[in-house]
């Protein structure tokens, strides 16, 4: 499926986060806080190819090549790693 469709098919997520819409990792974790005070222990995030940080640039999984188009991916584990974890304290 290509990352230009924009359908979500992310039944049952509490966080979807879609490249149309830039994200910050500030409002993921007040996100997740929230659900956490309502002793909702896990949040289902799922991350689109092309999904990016107010600001940040696109995350690619190879370097781009001369005449083509970027090769996305990588954006689920950035996101993941990067500030949540150092947040959230998990």
């Amino acid at each position: 499926m290509s990352d230009r469709i924009g359908i979500v098919t992310g039944g049952g997520a509490d966080l979807i986060l879609i490249p149309e819409i830039f994200f910050t990792y500030d409002s993921i974790c007040t996100k997740i806080q929230e659900r956490e005070k309502t002793d909702k222990h896990f949040t289902l995030v799922i991350v689109a190819e092309g999904a990016r940080e107010k600001g940040g640039e696109l995350v690619t999984a190879a370097d781009q090549v001369a005449n083509r188009e970027a090769r996305l991916g990588g954006i689920a584990g950035q996101a993941a790693r990067n500030p949540l974890h150092v947040v959230l304290g998990k």
